[in-house]
């Protein structure tokens, strides 16, 4: 990972190669009109640029004074800029963050924006500031724009990995000693530990909160903390923890294991991890199936991603679960969410007498509205 090469790079890169061209005398006429048209566009990229500065050098002492919505169509004219390098749209928020102290809600707001942009070289100034607030709601703003910055490292070709090592570095030791900073309020750890994560390899933040977390001053509570790891062991090489984690987890953990789930496709999950996760679904099923007072939200979800670690489809899926619950409301609602469910005849017969016989009880009329429209679909398809 090129966040772990930053830190070894200890060698000199070698000197970029200059090349000459060669032209011509057949290609001189050419080269006049790609020049006209060069020093048209540089004209109108001057002309564009000259419009930005004169907006950008009127707001910095009023940009806050009006609506936040016109602050952030100001602030859009220089980070969306086509004519500003990233290094310049740095430079020109910056100079608008040294107008305010790092209490105010305008720096906090400012900080956000240039957090975007990831401004590494700026780790020393930043870091300071941090220093000299005693703001929890601004420390925290600096912490997620250093953590932030660092990734700027996985973004830019290796030739360039070295200019950034020193900033990279200080901002690691940074989080490492402000992380063992027995003065620093629970809320500032808490965000330091969610941070650390991208300044050193999976496999090491997952060693950092099962061996090291126990002894930082940190108020994360086990169900915020299992989904650290859950994100965490998902993206891991080795299946051992992902395994681990989940065959000590309850439901608690589901809509989590849903949603990381669904958003891997079925090739980038190893075969054990797939199985890690079949396992975690089947032992919770009973947790999210036949209860009156479970979310159909997390019926869906269960199904869509039992669905992707097995070798049945959500309809066949849908056919079991109907099949074997006895509640009522449960496999009318999923009969109708999943029409192409291929329930039989003998099915849709038993689902049609248990609906009457619920319409005879049922007090919600919301509920009673529901059970009638698929008692109504449930009469068409038995009649087709």
């Amino acid at each position: 990972m090129k966040k772990i090469i930053l830190i070894f790079l200890l060698t000199s890169l070698p000197a970029a190669l200059l090349f000459s061209n060669n032209k011509n005398s057949e290609n001189i006429e050419k080269d006049k009109e790609i020049n006209a048209q060069n020093i048209k566009k540089e004209k109108n990229k001057k002309t564009i640029s000259e419009k930005e500065n004169k907006k950008t050098n009127i707001i910095k002492n009023e940009i806050f004074t009006g609506q936040l919505s016109e602050t952030d169509e100001v602030l859009k004219l220089i980070v969306y800029s086509d004519t500003l390098s990233r290094e310049e749209k740095i430079s020109e928020i910056y100079s608008l963050i040294e107008n305010y102290p790092p209490e105010s809600f305008e720096f906090r707001y400012l900080v956000d924006v240039i957090s975007d942009l990831k401004p590494l070289k700026l780790s020393s100034e930043f870091i300071d500031l941090y220093q000299i607030t005693e703001n929890d709601k601004s420390k925290q703003k600096i912490i997620r724009l250093l953590s932030e910055s660092t990734t700027i490292t996985a973004e830019i070709d290796d030739s360039k990995l070295e200019e950034y090592t020193d900033d990279f570095v200080r901002v690691k030791d940074f989080f490492e000693s402000e992380i063992k900073n027995k003065h620093v309020s629970t809320d500032v750890i808490n965000s330091l530990v969610f941070n650390y994560n991208n300044l050193i390899n999976t496999e090491d933040y997952i060693d950092f909160i099962e061996n090291e977390l126990a002894n930082i001053n940190h108020s994360i509570d086990d169900e915020r903390l299992s989904k650290v790891k859950l994100s965490q062991a998902m993206s891991a090489e080795s299946p051992d923890y992902l395994k681990k984690l989940l065959s000590t987890s309850d439901v608690s953990l589901s809509r989590t294991v849903y949603s990381y789930t669904q958003s891997m496709s079925k090739h980038s999950l190893s075969a054990e991890k797939t199985q890690a996760i079949k396992l975690y679904l089947d032992k919770t099923k009973q947790a999210v199936f036949g209860k009156h007072e479970q979310d159909n939200y997390d019926k869906i979800n269960w199904i869509e991603s039992a669905s992707l670690v097995s070798d049945k489809s959500k309809e066949d899926l849908v056919v079991n679960i109907i099949n074997s619950s006895n509640n009522v409301a449960e496999r009318a609602f999923l009969a109708s969410y999943y029409p192409d469910a291929q329930l039989s005849n003998e099915s849709l017969s038993t689902l049609k007498d248990d609906i009457e016989s619920e319409l005879g009880v049922v007090q919600d009329e919301a509920l009673r509205q529901n059970l009638q429209t698929v008692l109504e679909n449930i009469n068409h398809r038995l009649a087709n």
